[in-house]
């Protein structure tokens, strides 16, 4: 199944609207929280389907992506300061499922290539609000990605104390529009409960620097410039900028560490057990320690005998005495 998972975190006071096609729910967190939220409502499975993750800016979209990686998390970025046929292919990879998750944003200098108007996302059951839209119309174009046709869909907003006024502008707004009359559901969830996964996505979140998203992004231009058609010929008429462009700068790919991609079971909150699927645990060869120490012994003791000054014995005889 798809969407939130109401049995966790969620006010089951708020009953959903059953003529509404888009459950709308906003969870209240500070600036602090939202990267530790984001990864326990993907981690834990909390949120189910394909998902939209709307941030700020480009840079944002790295450093979101950047942070999940760090807990296999897959996910892909859409950057519309690449050409129009990498926008395609990377819609075209969530599309098929070989991403569930996609980061974008609503960079305003990027208006003809608005990706809440412009992109054929197919099947979106989630809208992730990571950063809080600046308008209420960016706001209803975000969502309008999910829950359409015949399909429900569901959207969450990080609501933080610096956006109160605006989340009460958004909620006029949609009063007054027709086509958006569902209010908003708070999603309570229970900070307490996952404060053992902040120490890890602190580290994560730190590991995330302003090179290290620079890096990113400069490795992404220099493959598509390899794999330009439209450069071939300039490379094939200027061989020497191909290979400066190949030996520029060698870049490592990040370091992932295999052991955050597990979640501890005794970090889990007891009503989420069932939740993770945690990693099958590799069987230890079964050693026969008698054996083994038989076995170093005999060869111990024969790299003695072998060595006359540790093998020699000096016995007294009867000249001696």
């Amino acid at each position: 199944s798809s969407g939130i998972n109401a049995e966790y975190g969620l006010d089951v006071t708020a009953t959903a609207n059953q003529e509404s096609k888009l459950d709308q729910y906003a969870i209240k967190c500070n600036t602090d929280d939202k990267f530790l939220l984001l990864y326990t409502l993907l981690k834990l499975n909390l949120i189910r389907g394909k998902s939209i993750i709307f941030v700020s800016d480009t840079n944002r979209c790295y450093q979101v992506k950047l942070f999940l990686e760090q807990f296999s998390i897959s996910s892909c970025v859409l950057n519309f300061e690449l050409p129009s046929n990498c926008v395609a292919h990377a819609v075209d990879q969530f599309n098929r499922g070989v991403y569930d998750t996609i980061v974008t944003s609503d960079d305003a200098q990027n208006k003809d290539h608005n990706v809440a108007r412009g992109i054929d996302f197919q099947c979106v059951d989630n809208v992730i609000n990571f950063d809080f839209p600046t308008t209420s119309e960016q706001y209803v174009h975000r969502v309008g990605r999910t829950a359409r046709a015949f399909n429900t869909g569901t959207s969450l907003t990080f609501l933080t104390p610096q956006n109160n006024d605006k989340f009460e502008e958004l909620k006029k707004f949609l009063k007054k529009s027709s086509d958006q009359t569902e209010e908003f559901k708070p999603y309570n969830f229970n900070m307490a409960s996952i404060e053992g996964f902040r120490y890890r996505c602190r580290d994560a979140y730190r590991a995330v620097t302003k090179f290290a998203i620079q890096e990113t992004r400069r490795k992404e231009i220099k493959l598509e410039m390899m794999n330009s058609e439209k450069l071939k010929t300039f490379f094939t008429e200027n061989p020497k900028d191909l290979e400066v462009l190949r030996h520029d700068k060698v870049l490592k790919p990040r370091e992932v560490k295999e052991h955050l991609s597990a979640v501890p079971d005794y970090l889990v909150p007891s009503a989420l057990k069932g939740n993770v699927k945690q990693n099958k645990s590799k069987k230890k060869r079964s050693v026969d320690f008698s054996k083994k120490r038989i076995g170093n012994y005999k060869g111990q003791a024969s790299k003695r005998k072998a060595d006359p000054l540790k093998s020699f014995k000096y016995k007294k005889g009867k000249d001696a005495e």
